[in-house]
């Protein structure tokens, strides 16, 4: 799927419009139209559109077909109710939980993935000694 039918694809799933998105981002509709046939998007525009959507900039960019959900996203989980961003949920965590969250949230997919597989390795060590 390129950007255009991402775009296309989230807007619709989410029941929202062009029209809403250009005003959140403050462009005109013809923006959105222009960046759907030519199945790019303005560089600067990549976070916020990433935002509105509740994806991740890889995944709007086809650089991660698996990740939906993104840093900061409005959309925490798959719910298209929920309006808490993910920098919001973090604040509610025990300090030594939000420390660890915000740094995955910079790590890339595969670096998280790794970073997970480790943890989970030295705990079923642990169990085993």
């Amino acid at each position: 799927m390129n950007i255009g039918e991402k775009l296309e694809f989230l807007l619709k799933k989410q029941n929202k419009t062009q029209a809403q998105l250009a005003k959140y981002l403050g462009v005109d509709v013809s923006t959105i139209s222009a960046w759907k046939k030519r199945n790019s998007i303005s560089k600067k525009y990549i976070p916020k559109v990433a935002e509105y959507l509740g994806v991740s900039t890889d995944y709007l960019l086809g650089n991660d077909s698996n990740t939906i959900i993104a840093h900061n996203s409005h959309i925490i989980h798959n719910s298209p109710n929920s309006k808490i961003s993910i920098n919001e949920a973090i604040e509610h965590l025990p300090p030594e939980i939000a420390t660890l969250a915000k740094y995955m949230l910079k790590l890339s997919e595969e670096e998280r993935l790794e970073f997970v597989g480790c943890v989970f390795a030295k705990c079923k060590k642990g169990k085993d000694e």
